[in-house]
């Protein structure tokens, strides 16, 4: 980082001119070639004494220094982009936002600011706004090799990868000693097939840097594609000698090695790795004790494994009961490194990245994606490899479960504080992320685009692997403090619910009252504090208490459409249709995603007592929404389209929507929903129906409808 920073500041000296602003002559231009060199026009004292500190990283020391001089100079473009620089590194984005703009305001071709804008919305994940900076950058005059590198890398991350390699070509040509560089556009050729250049580049970098474990790990990754496993099992072996407490390397030599059918190696590489990751959560929370495996737990495991192989007979194929490798898997599902028992989850994976995890009744759910060896996923043939990839990610998630536990342990036991678990929490998810970043990407990266991946994680971890290696830290730093507001909401909610179930509703709105009382909370909070009160009336029946609550919430925030689609059921009980309508309007203009207020909007258009309310095309209109959000899967939001078709006079369609909800209806609740087809049939209306089915009657319980 220092030589990035060095460079940078040399860069700011040179770019906003120090030079004399006495006039030149030809005669003293002529004495002064014959003499002695010019002297060299010394920075004033701001600057001497402000870089001094910001290169030895006293970066809010350099802040008070340039803040004094801007008292005296408020518009030194100069002094606001040393400021600039300094709050960027010293993880203060926002300040940093503010500074560049400031001198964008004064000077608009400021290419070193529209730099600065760049690196910004690079540290936000906004890769778009971001290349469009730095060509702004480059167009302005900010030609250094720094700019080329940091739009190849916003390109690279964007799939622009032609345009990334000719950014990194650039970067390269005008800094040949940079060979980190060479890592970056190393990448870019391996993914788009060129392995031969990869290579060459990964080792040109190696070469001057023998130290970095992760060029090594990508240069074995270019080996595996062209064949050459002896290579490829030395790299990582090498990385793991230089990096020996990353976990990535180990589990990518686990599963080489499984795939190999060396399964005792395999067996013996991944439980180092899960060690290992397990060993980096203790410093979370207190240790975690490791789990004793009781025979029963072994049955337990054996099952499940037995059902991953019927399931995924990729598996299947290179496993035999009996195995080492076998046996390791037993032993996760059992519990051994999770800290509590793995159930097999068979279910198709909804989410983009084939896979998904949650605890449920104490017992986790590993699931693998629903592929077998001859599909296709995503363009990539889900090997044997990607497979086991899978399994031991799901086995390092469920060493984070045990933490999550341990932490909700202490919040149940009334151990700490909203703000201690909140900072827990987020701590726990940081550091989950850190460790197991690089193997999700080996094992994800190349089946998804940009747009999928970052549907997987918003944080985008995966790709700060990419980013310069000094911004990594001040990206992670900054998107943590942009989340601590929502981690906050989460620990207050989960502390006081805590303290509900162990004490009671009167304890449980003391906490919230507390909180409220606290100074500096933000409207943002103390609107979500009071969200978090109504729904704990509503649990005590105190319905003017709930929406005074709500009422407030609302004024705290007018965005925050929970409060909203709550308040609407409040009005909803009283009878106050108007303004139930009115609410569940807002609900969703600010959530278009709703489904509870589409579908009891429908309800509302269909059964209503006022003709004037009801409104059959409307009706529709929202119930169809309601099935679109649900995928068509949800039996209550079919139900309610059949009821708006008929509402509306389509008693065809009416008539075709029942019959398709009585099909996926279970057969022993067949019959009121079958009672009612002849009635559409007649050409009627929910309303004459002498029992009418309500949908909602089987909702959940905020009030929306069972999926």
């Amino acid at each position: 980082m220092r030589a990035f920073r060095l460079c940078a500041l040399l860069f700011t000296t040179f770019a906003c001119g120090c030079g004399s602003t006495e006039p030149e002559t030809p005669s003293t231009r002529a004495s002064q070639s014959v003499t002695v060199a010019p002297s060299k026009p010394q920075p004033p004292e701001w600057k001497v004494r402000g870089d001094s500190l910001a290169n030895k990283e006293d970066y809010q020391g350099a802040i008070a220094i340039y803040d004094a001089a801007l008292k005296e100079s408020p518009d030194n473009v100069e002094i606001l982009i040393a400021r600039a620089e300094a709050r960027q590194y010293s993880d203060d984005i926002d300040g940093a936002w503010t500074d560049w703009h400031a001198v964008l305001k004064r000077s608009p071709q400021n290419g070193r600011a529209w730099l600065g804008v760049g690196d910004c919305l690079m540290i936000l994940g906004k890769h778009a706004e971001a290349i469009a900076a730095l060509d702004e950058a480059i167009e302005n005059g900010s030609r250094d090799y720094r700019t080329y590198h940091t739009r190849g890398v916003a390109r690279n991350t964007a799939g622009q990868l032609r345009e990334a390699l000719a950014d990194f070509d650039e970067a390269i040509r005008l800094n040949p000693e940079r060979t980190s560089i060479r890592v970056e556009r190393g990448y870019v050729f391996a993914r788009l097939g060129e392995h031969e250049k990869a290579i060459a580049d990964f080792t040109a970098h190696i070469d001057a840097d023998p130290t970095d474990s992760r060029a090594l790990s990508f240069r074995a990754v270019s080996y595996q594609a062209i064949g050459d496993e002896k290579r490829e099992i030395a790299d990582i072996e090498e990385a793991i000698r230089r990096t020996p407490n990353e976990p990535y390397y180990c589990s990518y030599l686990g599963i080489l090695y499984a795939d190999k059918r060396d399964f005792a190696a395999a067996a013996k590489w991944l439980n180092t790795a899960i060690e290992l990751d397990l060993k980096a959560r203790q410093s979370v929370v207190p240790p975690i004790e490791p789990k004793t495996l009781s025979e029963d737990d072994l049955e337990f495991g054996r099952t499940q494994a037995a059902q991953l192989l019927r399931d995924r007979p990729v598996l299947a194929g290179h496993l035999q009961d009996g195995d080492i490798l076998w046996n390791w898997i037993v032993r996760q599902f059992a519990g051994e490194s999770a800290g509590c028992r793995c159930r097999w989850n068979p279910e198709p994976p909804g989410n983009s990245d084939g896979q998904a995890s949650a605890p449920e009744n104490g017992v986790g759910a590993i699931q693998v994606a629903q592929f077998d060896g001859a599909e296709d996923a995503r363009g990539q043939r889900l090997t044997f490899d990607r497979v086991l990839s899978t399994v031991v990610f799901e086995c390092f998630n469920h060493a984070s479960y045990a933490t999550y536990d341990a932490i909700w342990n202490q919040v149940s036991k009334g151990e700490i504080d909203p703000i201690t678990y909140a900072r827990l929490g987020l701590d726990t998810e940081n550091q989950s992320a850190v460790r197991t970043r690089r193997f999700f990407c080996s094992t994800y990266l190349e089946w998804a685009n940009v747009e999928q991946f970052a549907e997987i994680d918003a944080r985008n971890w995966c790709f700060n692997e990419w980013l310069p290696a000094d911004s990594i830290h001040r990206s992670n730093k900054h998107r943590q403090d942009s989340r601590w507001e929502h981690w906050l909401m989460g620990g207050i909610e989960s502390f006081a619910y805590g303290v509900f179930e162990r004490e009671g509703p009167t304890a449980a709105l003391k906490v919230l009252d507390a909180e409220l009382a606290k100074p500096g909370r933000s409207a943002a909070i103390r609107a979500q504090v009071n969200y978090f009160r109504a729904k704990t009336f509503a649990q005590t029946g105190d319905e003017k208490a709930e929406l005074a609550a709500l009422n407030e919430s609302i004024r705290l925030n007018p965005k925050l459409a929970g409060a909203y689609y709550h308040r609407s059921a409040v009005w909803r009980s009283t009878g106050d249709t108007g303004n139930e309508l009115a609410d569940l309007a807002k609900c969703l203009e600010l959530d278009p995603n709703e489904v509870g207020a589409y579908h009891r909007r429908a309800e509302i258009l269909v059964l209503d007592d006022d003709p004037a309310i009801r409104n059959g095309k409307a009706a529709v209109e929202n119930a169809t929404k309601a099935c679109e959000l649900t995928k068509w899967e949800d039996v209550p939001s079919i139900l309610m389209l059949a009821a708006a078709h008929a509402e509306a006079g389509n008693r065809d369609e009416a008539v075709k929507w029942q019959k398709k909800a009585a099909e996926m209806t279970p057969e022993a609740n067949r019959g009121p929903v079958e009672a009612v087809i002849p009635i559409y049939e007649a050409g009627k209306t929910l309303r004459d129906a002498p029992q009418p089915p309500r949908p909602d009657e089987q909702a959940t319980g905020d009030g929306r409808p069972a999926k």
